[in-house]
């Protein structure tokens, strides 16, 4: 049980981890557009 539970947290957590990356990469593109234009 301890285990299953410990292993869906590492999952979520990489999960959010990929989110949060992608969400930051979006902003900083977006922020870049605007400067190049």
């Amino acid at each position: 049980m301890c285990y299953i539970k410990s292993l869906y947290l590492f999952i979520f957590l990489l999960i959010a981890q990929g989110g949060f990356a992608q969400i930051h990469n979006l902003q900083r593109a977006h922020i870049q557009g605007k400067v190049e234009q």
